[in-house]
């Protein structure tokens, strides 16, 4: 079993942290005690989501973790194809924190991670099932 934490990207993190920052002290400022609990709330469950997005590799699953809404399990022998993507795509099945993603291409579904060393990553599947193609940018 080999776990990979998701990569974090930079730009979305400090956009994101810079308009917690602003709500915040403006809320602060109007001195909206209720409003600024539900920011608190936002946040933590983000910060939650940040350290529980991870992928383990374990036997012939792949199992893709994203906090509370993710719990995805996928059969490395189906995995056709993984191809390399900086898009945003917005999909259910997108367990990424950074637009430098792998799409994961198998007989029933597609799912989108970002492993912070994808290469490794791409290799352990790729021991595991040597018949994945491997579409890199």
């Amino acid at each position: 079993m080999k776990k990979y934490k998701s990569k974090v990207g930079k730009t979305p993190f400090v956009i994101v942290a810079i308009i917690f920052a602003c709500i915040s002290i403006a809320l602060i400022i109007l001195q909206a005690w209720v409003s600024l609990a539900i920011i608190a709330v936002v946040i933590i469950f983000m910060a939650y989501s940040f350290r529980t997005t991870y992928y383990v590799i374990d036997g012939n699953n792949l199992f893709v973790r994203a906090g509370f809404i993710i719990n995805i399990t996928v059969q490395i022998d189906k995995i056709k194809k993984i191809v390399e993507t900086h898009d945003y795509i917005n999909d259910l099945n997108t367990a990424t924190l950074s637009y430098d993603r792998l799409a994961i291409y198998s007989n029933r579904e597609t799912v989108v991670i970002s492993p912070e060393d994808k290469i490794e990553f791409i290799n352990h599947l790729k021991q595991i099932n040597p018949n994945i193609e491997v579409v890199l940018k």
